[in-house]
């Protein structure tokens, strides 16, 4: 297996892969979600066995030295394999690279109310980020809900350290991490959308 930067050809096939890993709620409407990914905001990684996508992980930068990755999904056939794993790593490495000091990731609650099964489970999803060292920034985060285009998808906003040492992670950085999730090359709300507004309320701000 290796893992290298996706180029347009194995676009289709990282597209196919996110959709069957998340549900609509959290992915883009189908007509955005090619450009979404070929965008120069984003940096979308596979994995390969051979000339197969056996899993995929799409990063963006974040301001205050942090790096969102905001998939990361294995071929079901794969899973258990070690390449979410290794996916996960060279994602924590990148981020430091870039010279930041936090992973920062949306993860379903495990108490999921919308849970499915189709999609996963979200206490196992859990314990493989928690091995990895992440741990909770906030209580109270939500992402929009893409799918109905109004509302909010309780979330938790997760966070892993990209080298030792890292400085935070402050509320002030979530406040602005969650901005920066919602904003322009993000969710696409604007500063006073009312979700937005209603999460930052969630989180004291």
């Amino acid at each position: 297996m290796e893992i290298i930067d996706a180029d347009p050809a194995r676009r289709t096939a990282v597209v196919s892969l996110l959709e069957r890993s998340f549900p609509p709620e959290l992915l883009a409407p189908p007509s955005e979600r090619g450009t979404e990914l070929g965008s120069d905001v984003r940096r979308v990684r596979v994995a390969l066995d051979g000339d197969r996508v056996v899993g995929c992980a799409v990063l963006r930068r974040l301001p205050l030295a942090a790096t969102c990755l905001e998939y990361l999904a294995v071929d079901p056939d794969t899973r258990s394999g070690g390449v979410g794993r290794a996916l996960l790593d060279d994602a924590v490495a990148l981020a430091a690279e870039a010279g930041g000091d936090w992973l920062v990731l949306e993860v379903e609650p495990v108490d999921s109310a919308t849970a499915d099964p189709d999609h996963g489970d979200p206490a196992r999803r859990m314990r493989f980020y928690e091995r990895a060292g992440a741990f909770a920034a906030c209580t109270g985060y939500g992402a929009p809900d893409l799918a109905a285009g109004t509302g909010i998808v309780d979330l938790e906003l997760l966070v892993i350290a990209a080298r030792p040492g890292a400085s935070g992670p402050t509320m002030s950085q979530v406040v602005d991490w969650t901005r920066a999730l919602w904003g322009p090359d993000g969710y696409g709300r604007a500063a006073d959308d009312p979700d937005l507004r209603a999460v930052l309320a969630r989180l004291g701000y």
